[in-house]
């Protein structure tokens, strides 16, 4: 096979190489994004445990223990922190990709799932009692 009869598959290697090449920088980007995220949620996170840590310091230095305060296990309900704005609770499930995800305001502002990149169809509010 001489050189201008192997040039068309050359030129088709080429091109699936710029794909592939495109694709792995999406992914790239969408790994970024996830370290972007969890590293800003880590960081709220240990923000709120210092500021619960040191309440819990001042309760207990004024003697006024929490034991007898706090509810039992079973009685908790967790809380779903809102992917967008990390203050409210998430109460907002997005379909079609079924993630519970952000609170009432900042979910009527998306268009797209803000764990899964998935465009939203529908959002409904759910209400936990």
């Amino acid at each position: 096979m001489n050189l201008m009869e192997s040039m068309p598959q050359i030129a088709q290697e080429i091109a699936h190489l710029h794909v592939e090449i495109q694709n792995t920088k999406e992914a790239l980007q969408t790994a970024k994004q996830d370290v972007d995220f969890l590293t800003e949620f880590s960081n709220r996170t240990n923000d709120i445990n210092k500021i619960l840590v040191s309440q819990l310091q001042e309760t207990n230095e004024h003697g006024h223990g929490l034991t007898n305060a706090l509810e039992p296990v079973e009685n908790t309900h967790p809380t779903i922190v809102c992917r967008s704005c990390f203050s409210r609770g998430a109460c907002m499930l997005i379909l079609p990709c079924h993630h519970l995800t952000t609170c009432k305001s900042c979910g009527v502002h998306l268009t797209m799932c803000p764990i899964c990149g998935t465009a939203i169809a529908e959002a409904i509010e759910c209400r936990f009692v």
